[in-house]
């Protein structure tokens, strides 16, 4: 997953953190880079009759010939990304999930490790016991 968001998954939760306690002045969110929430977007600006405006150029060719060509009209705007907004929650809860899976995980890793363990040393205890009864 951090390949797939370019390196920022890795430390995302601890910068979400260190963002809370800064000033609102201040903070700058750590997944902007990777889910802008606005971008630039062209937009086509269409007629009455419903198709698009076209602007009418004049190019020429070879000095001679002169070609009429229709350039649709372009015009640039702010588009707000409503889906980017709702993956940066998403994100972020599965930041704290798998450290909390990996956590619960090692402990219990841990705990059979120690069991493991510590029932070898108690048959190996009880077997010397049961020997020299």
């Amino acid at each position: 997953m951090d390949f797939f968001l370019g390196g920022e998954f890795t430390t995302y939760g601890t910068d979400v953190i260190a963002m809370t306690q800064m000033a609102p002045e201040e903070r700058e969110d750590p997944m902007a880079r990777v889910f802008p929430k606005m971008t630039k977007c062209t937009f086509h600006k269409f007629g009455p009759s419903g198709t698009v405006e076209v602007i009418d150029s004049l190019e020429t060719h070879n000095r001679h010939l002169f070609k009429l060509t229709f350039l649709p009209k372009k015009f640039d705007g702010l588009c707000v990304l409503p889906l980017n907004i709702i993956n940066e929650k998403i994100y972020i809860f599965l930041w704290f999930w798998f450290i909390g899976v990996s956590i619960i995980s090692g402990k219990i890793r841990l705990f059979f490790l120690a069991f493991n363990l510590c029932t070898k040393f108690i048959f190996l205890f009880l077997g010397f016991q049961l020997v020299w009864r």
